[in-house]
């Protein structure tokens, strides 16, 4: 199973937002152990060292940090192809949210993690919060 992380769920994580930061943590532990793989792409982690330093204001410390997350989270392929995909989509209006679906649609993945609640009604694939999927556990048999 491919998991496609939503930049805010990995900027939860590295920023331990609210109760997200724990619910990443657990669905990040289940990845290690194989249970399924999580994917992102690479401009998720350029979104979140932005987002990080503006709190943090340490460069340094939050490369280091995406950094091991970069280990555990696999990153897909970004192209024009889906730049322009991404600009042509009316939902989700976001360029950044609309880029990441079909990021995600490219990579095969079988679920879109996100916990931004707008992306739940999307119909393209099955999107999911780190609630829901942390209580339902699609992954296991």
């Amino acid at each position: 199973m491919i998991v496609y992380l939503d930049v805010n769920v990995i900027v939860d994580y590295v920023t331990s937002g609210e109760r997200f930061g724990r619910e990443v943590a657990e669905v990040l532990t289940f990845a290690k152990q194989g249970d399924f793989v999580v994917v992102t792409d690479p401009n998720t982690f350029v979104i979140a060292f932005f987002r990080m330093n503006k709190m943090v204001k340490n460069p340094e410390k939050c490369k280091r940090i995406l950094s091991e997350v970069r280990k555990m989270v696999g990153c897909v392929n970004m192209d024009a192809k889906i730049l322009d995909l991404g600009l042509g989509r009316e939902i989700p209006v976001d360029l950044e949210d609309g880029v990441q679906i079909e990021a995600a649609l490219a990579a095969k993945a079988d679920i879109f993690l996100t916990n931004n609640k707008k992306l739940l009604k999307l119909k393209d694939l099955k999107v999911m919060t780190t609630e829901k999927f942390l209580q339902t556990r699609p992954f296991k048999k």
